[in-house]
Parts: C-alpha cells; sequence; structure tokens
C-alpha cells in the first residue's frame, strides 16, 4: 500500500458559500469591452454594453489603473490578490511604515522637503491600488 502525496496548498471547493478567486479572462483579450477598475463592463438584456460613469480622470486615471494591474499582476505571481481583505490591508500597512521611514529620513535631513512631498505623493496614489482592482 502507498501513501498519498502530501498537499502543499488546501484543493478549492467550488460552491462553498464564499468568493472564489476568479481571473476575468476578457480583460486582456483584444477588442473586448473594457471596464474602469474593478467594475468590468456588463451587457445589459438588450445586448448592449452598459457604460461607465464619465469621471473625467483622463490620462492620470488610465495610467494610475495600469499602475494597479501591474502591480496586482506581481501579487498574483505570488499567488496572491489584492481583492483579498487581508492582503489589501497588508499592502496599506505596508505603505504606512514606508511613509513613516520617509519621514524619518526627512527628520535626519537625509531628504528635503519637496522630496518628502513628492514621495508621499506616490504613495497616496498607490493607496489607490487595492480600489481599483
Amino acid at each position: 500500500m502507498s501513501a498519498e502525496p502530501a498537499r502543499t496548498q488546501p484543493p478549492y471547493v467550488l460552491n462553498k458559500g464564499e468568493p472564489a478567486p476568479v481571473i476575468d479572462l476578457n480583460r486582456r483579450r483584444p477588442g473586448a469591452p473594457q471596464g474602469r477598475g474593478r467594475w468590468a463592463a456588463m451587457t445589459t438584456p438588450g445586448g448592449t454594453p452598459d457604460q461607465p460613469d464619465n469621471d473625467g480622470g483622463g490620462e492620470a486615471r488610465r495610467a494610475l489603473e495600469a499602475w494597479a494591474d501591474s502591480i496586482e499582476t506581481s501579487y498574483l505571481e505570488i499567488c496572491q490578490t489584492l481583492t483579498d481583505p487581508q492582503t489589501a490591508a497588508t499592502f496599506l500597512r505596508a505603505l504606512d511604515v514606508f511613509e513613516r521611514t520617509l519621514q524619518g529620513a526627512h527628520a535626519g535631513g537625509v531628504i528635503d522637503d519637496k522630496q518628502l512631498e513628492e514621495l508621499t505623493g506616490l504613495i497616496a496614489g498607490l493607496r489607490e491600488v487595492p480600489r481599483l482592482i
């Protein structure tokens, strides 16, 4: 009689009553309707895609969404996702720690006021990432 191999991860169970990990295959498909952030374009009963609200975000918004997608991709490579509340909380806590590190560098004269302002501005943008996935 042979021993059963050890499992390194629990098996996925369908219909277990909680959200399952899902990858939107249409998201990167050429010609597929594109949504904004976490919200994909849905089709109405008439067959036309719903239009997202026009918030006037423009190029800066698209750049932030692309940045968010690249960060999410890096998390997916380690079998994590920023759509998971615990992972998102850990991501945000890491940003808190990094921001405090920058404030310490500023207090110690390592970076000046302008550099602190620019770097904390980048961190503020990063804080939006979990909401954009």
